[in-house]
Formats: C-alpha cells, sequence, structure tokens
C-alpha cells in the first residue's frame, strides 16, 4: 500500500486504485493526509495569484483543522511564507529554479556563505 500512496491520484491504475479508494473511504489519519497532499497539487496549476491565495487560505484551514500535527506543521508553515509563494504567481512563473542555481553556484570561495537562496 505504501507504493500507492507515494503517487498521485492521476498516475494510480487498475487494482491499485481500488485499493487506495477503499483505504480513503476507511477515514484512517494516513488516508486524510494522503488526500490532503494530494489536494494541495492543484496550487501549482492556478494562473491568478488571487485565485491561488483563496485556495491557499481554504487548504490551510483544512489542514489546520484536520487533527494531524505535521499537516498543520505544514499549514502553519505555509502561511508565514504565504507572501512568498503568491509572488511567484504575480512573477507568473518567469522566474525559474536555473537562474537560482546559476546564482548558487557564482560563488568564488566555494563555501556556501556568498549567496544562497532556497530552490523553488
Amino acid at each position: 500500500m505504501r507504493w500507492k500512496l507515494l503517487r498521485r491520484f492521476s498516475r494510480v491504475r487498475g487494482r491499485a486504485r481500488g485499493q487506495l479508494g477503499r483505504l480513503l473511504r476507511a477515514k484512517l489519519e494516513t488516508a486524510r493526509a494522503w488526500a490532503l497532499k494530494d489536494h494541495f497539487e492543484h496550487f501549482w496549476t492556478y494562473k491568478s495569484w488571487r485565485h491561488a491565495g483563496a485556495f491557499l487560505d481554504y487548504w490551510t484551514w483544512r489542514a489546520l483543522r484536520s487533527r494531524i500535527e505535521p499537516m498543520k506543521k505544514v499549514a502553519r508553515m505555509l502561511r508565514t511564507h504565504e507572501d512568498l509563494l503568491l509572488n511567484w504567481f504575480k512573477a507568473k512563473g518567469e522566474i525559474s529554479s536555473g537562474a537560482v542555481e546559476g546564482l548558487n553556484n557564482k560563488n568564488p570561495s566555494g563555501d556556501q556563505t556568498f549567496v544562497w537562496l532556497p530552490h523553488l
């Protein structure tokens, strides 16, 4: 069952989809956490930063009320970084992770103290 939980629902096929469906209907904590994780993938499909922000507010609200401590921790972290996440939508995806990698690799001394930018 572990391998089914590591995939997106759209990528699970055949008998495995039936097994995953039964797991989700069981309302176990694992199933609820997986459903929240799978639902968050829609965040990256939005084109408007306002719609993405509304989705993020709704998703964090659901995660904080899920009674699943790791998901609550992620929701709190997302809320603290909400402005930074929405900046990606405001830039309309013009900033790629390749540019960030290029800046990270420009360090002349070889250590990581020169420029460090998190991966997007």
